[in-house]
This record gives structure tokens, C-alpha cells and sequence, in this order.
């Protein structure tokens, strides 16, 4: 069994994480928290429309006499610098949440391949030892799986 993942993680790394983790939105206090279908619907500049949104930004600059007094540039502008300064942190936030989910993933296979090895070598073992009650305790949650039959290479 491969063990891909060997470290420990103390309370005091745990804790200044967390103290991380507060740090970061306590300096980002505009954070949002969307439903699925309020994210879905949302219209994104995206990279294609990037340029249109720069490009028009300028124009708008240019020839704010032609904007209803009600369009405030000036917040349009405040949104860009935002998104400027923002979409690095976003990136590197993306990044370090992958990460960690593919760590998280790659210790739950060990665990979970480690004990079904495990398991295999305890059912292998002399039921005289007093493991059959707890083996039957462990098992329950392969009950009723059976062994599998091979697949017939005749059938589609």
C-alpha cells in the first residue's frame, strides 16, 4: 500500500491558520456568499470581455457628457480598482483551496485503502482470537455486497 501523504499538523499550526483564515476576512469585509442559482445567473466579464469592459471605460471617460447623470463612473471605477486588486487574491486563494482539497482527498484514500488492508489481514487472522464479533461490527458496512461476478466480455 502506497502512502502518499506522511505529516502532522499541531494544534498551534491549526490555531495560527484559523487566526489566518480570521485575518483574511476580517480584511476583505465585502465578501458575498451567493446561492447556486444567484451564482449561475450572473453575468462574468471573463477574459473575452475584458477588452470591452477597459475599452468602454475609457470611452465612457472620454465622453461622460453622453452617461445619464444617474450612471456613477466614479463607482464603475471604484469596482474596477477592486477587481484589479482583488483577482490576484482570488487566484491565489483558488489555488491554495485546491490544494488543500487534493491533500484532503489523498488522505482520505490512504486511510481508507490502509483499512481495508487492514480489514483483510484481521479476516485472515484466527477467529479463536476474540476478533470475530468486532470483525462482524467492522464488516456490516460491506453486507450484502458479495463478491462480484466477472463481466461476461460476450455481453454489450
Amino acid at each position: 500500500m502506497e502512502n502518499r501523504i506522511s505529516a502532522e499538523l499541531t494544534d498551534e499550526a491549526v490555531a495560527a491558520v484559523l487566526a489566518a483564515f480570521d485575518t483574511i476576512e476580517q480584511h476583505l469585509p465585502f465578501l458575498l456568499s451567493l446561492t447556486a442559482e444567484e451564482s449561475r445567473r450572473l453575468p462574468r466579464m471573463g477574459d473575452r470581455n475584458t477588452p470591452f469592459v477597459q475599452e468602454t471605460l475609457q470611452v465612457a471617460h472620454l465622453a461622460a457628457e453622453h452617461l445619464p447623470r444617474r450612471f456613477d463612473l466614479a463607482e464603475v471605477d471604484r469596482d474596477l480598482a477592486l477587481y484589479r486588486r482583488f483577482a490576484p487574491l482570488c487566484k491565489r486563494m483558488e489555488s491554495l483551496g485546491e490544494r488543500m482539497q487534493d491533500t484532503r482527498d489523498v488522505l482520505s484514500s490512504d486511510l481508507y485503502l490502509a483499512c481495508l488492508e487492514a480489514y483483510r489481514y484481521l479476516k485472515a487472522a484466527d477467529r479463536a482470537e476474540g476478533l470475530e464479533t468486532l470483525l462482524d461490527r467492522v464488516g456490516r458496512r460491506f453486507a450484502g455486497q458479495g463478491r462480484r461476478a466477472a463481466a461476461d466480455p460476450t455481453r454489450p
